[in-house]
């Protein structure tokens, strides 16, 4: 199974990116695949849902996702994240404070879907 799909919900593409119990050593070729499709899309348009349920997060994960944040901002127009744990919550502050990106937080892909389709 890829970690990287797309999903139309009420008639929108989503991109969605599942990273639950990524292994660190996985994600840089992931996150090179990953952004190699969303910049190939219209800058502000592309929905995101992104899963990090199970990840261990360390300073060189943290690290992937600041820079993939902070190169795909342009294209974003809107983020969502599930599968966030109390102590994740720090490193989506890294994330978000670095980036300046907006990442919502859902509890699950069906409310994030909705959030990411209707706004």
């Amino acid at each position: 199974m890829s970690r990287i799909n797309t999903v139309t919900h009420i008639g929108k593409k989503v991109f969605y990116f599942d990273y639950s119990g990524c292994m660190s050593s996985e994600l840089p070729q992931i996150i090179s695949e990953a952004n190699e499709l969303i910049k190939k899309e219209k800058e502000g348009t592309v929905l995101t849902l992104t899963n990090v349920e199970g990840m261990h997060f360390n300073k060189d994960v943290i690290s992937l996702f600041k820079e993939q944040t902070a190169s795909t901002k342009q294209y974003v127009k809107a983020s969502a994240l599930i599968g966030l744990g109390g102590l994740h919550r720090i490193a989506l502050d890294a994330v978000t404070r670095f980036s300046r990106a907006d990442i919502k937080v859902f509890q699950d892909k069906s409310e994030a879907l909705n959030w990411l389709t209707i706004n």
